[in-house]
């Protein structure tokens, strides 16, 4: 993939934070593949399964995070 194709993509990171680490349970290329696995993991972890989207090339240094909904 080009740099530039590879500019606008996110990716969604399935965690969970029941224990202070917060787990990475999978990371998706798409929303919908995501949700699949959180709601999976729900039954092993509830109230505890977190799906957090990010653009790839993100830094938490560099002032780039951004919230979603």
């Amino acid at each position: 993939m080009y740099a530039e194709e590879m500019n606008n993509r996110d990716i969604w990171i399935v965690q969970q934070d029941e224990k202070v680490d917060n787990v990475i349970l999978g990371v998706f290329d798409n929303f919908d593949d995501a949700d699949m696995l959180a709601e999976e993991a729900k039954q092993h972890f509830p109230d505890h399964v977190l799906i957090q989207r990010y653009a790839l090339g993100f830094k938490y240094t560099d002032g780039s995070a951004k919230n979603y909904d």
